[in-house]
């Protein structure tokens, strides 16, 4: 027979198909905005690999989403799950210019440190110190949150692979 676990998974696919196809034929950015929001709960239980294909459809429907809302609170989150849907399909590249673009335009978001962080740790995996630097120090400089122990450790890895062991120590031992 199926398992429970494989019978879990199926019923998942099937409520994500559902939710994506609401939001495609929703009749305004609210109803697409919460029918992505449900997708993007079922699909944080099911494997990249199940939804590859299905990102690009998410992909499609949270850029017109950004066409058609002017609410800086819908466009940050928006931005926010853009850039997680580029990360879940592989496209790197597009994942980091949408956190940029949060982080440039939305900098009091609730998601401007997760996003500075993100962009530094992609940037630093680049090695370009320089901007992950940049990113980091704008985690650290916040002085709180669940991003800065571990900001402020890269922020001195990323001063160190730039030569600068002064600064690169003092970060280590903040």
């Amino acid at each position: 027979g199926v398992s429970t676990e494989q019978l879990d998974k199926n019923i998942d696919k099937q409520l994500y198909n559902t939710y994506m196809a609401g939001a495609e034929h929703a009749t305004n950015a609210t109803e697409t905005k919460d029918m992505l929001g449900m997708a993007n709960r079922v699909a944080s239980r099911l494997d990249s690999i199940d939804l590859k294909g299905d990102y690009q459809t998410a992909i499609k429907l949270y850029l017109l989403l950004l066409q058609n809302t002017t609410d800086p609170t819908q466009r940050a989150d928006t931005y926010y799950r853009l850039a997680r849907a580029y990360d879940m399909s592989g496209d790197l590249n597009k994942e980091l210019d949408t956190l940029t673009a949060l982080t440039q335009q939305y900098p009091d978001s609730p998601y401007f440190l997760e996003a500075q962080f993100r962009r530094g740790e992609m940037l630093f995996a680049n090695s370009e110190f320089d901007t992950a630097a940049q990113a980091y120090q704008a985690v650290v400089k916040a002085g709180t949150g669940s991003f800065y122990e571990q900001s402020l450790y890269k922020l001195g890895w990323s001063n160190y692979k730039l030569g600068d062991y002064n600064k690169s120590l003092d970060n280590f031992f903040a």
